[in-house]
């Protein structure tokens, strides 16, 4: 019925079509909050930690 190239075929395509869904997923409005946020995480570690070397003066 399917040979092995076909197989390898379809899941080339399923793996595509779930990369380009991803994809969609990760650049969409909704997750831009998200990702500046997280983006953000160092920064607010170090002022974390300034705050608290401050105090100890």
């Amino acid at each position: 019925m399917f040979d092995l190239n076909s197989l390898r075929s379809i899941l080339t395509v399923a793996l595509f079509v779930l990369f380009i869904i991803i994809w969609v997923w990760a650049w969409s409005k909704d997750r831009k909050k998200e990702f500046e946020d997280a983006a953000n995480i160092p920064f607010q570690e170090d002022e974390i930690s300034a705050t608290l070397q401050g105090d100890e003066k």
